[in-house]
């Protein structure tokens, strides 16, 4: 059970940090569109 567990934790902490990075993103594109009008 240790790898496993451990792997979903990991795998938590990645969803997290995608999560993090795809909000950034939204902003920076959010940010962009506001410059171009």
């Amino acid at each position: 059970d240790g790898p496993g567990e451990s792997g979903g934790v990991s795998r938590l902490r990645r969803g997290r940090l995608y999560a993090i990075i795809g909000a950034e993103q939204m902003v920076l594109d959010f940010e962009s569109m506001e410059l171009d009008l």
